[in-house]
């Protein structure tokens, strides 16, 4: 690999840094353990949100459900208030 753009002493500085880093990248051996428990740690708190989501999710939906019902009451409620208003009006008349 050409360095083209950079001068004599960036490139000595770079190649030691990079053999360093080097070894400890190896790929396809998976992460380190503290890596690995970091990862375990976070797919534990993401389910636990994930259940805890599911929950209000459907206690949102149950809330939801209730409301809709509610709203048909009352509009039944009005339409039959109306109706005997009406029936009323042409009992009188």
């Amino acid at each position: 690999m050409a360095h083209t753009n950079l001068s004599t002493d960036q490139t000595s500085t770079f190649r030691p840094t990079r053999r360093t880093i080097s070894p400890s990248l190896t790929f396809g051996t998976g992460p380190t353990p503290p890596l690995t428990k970091s990862i375990k740690t976070a797919k534990s708190k993401l389910d636990s949100m994930s259940e805890i989501g599911e929950t209000e999710s459907l206690r949102l939906q149950m809330a939801m459900d209730r409301v809709s019902k509610l709203m048909s009451t009352l509009s039944n409620l009005l339409k039959k208030a109306s109706e005997i208003d009406s029936g009323i009006i042409q009992n009188i008349k």
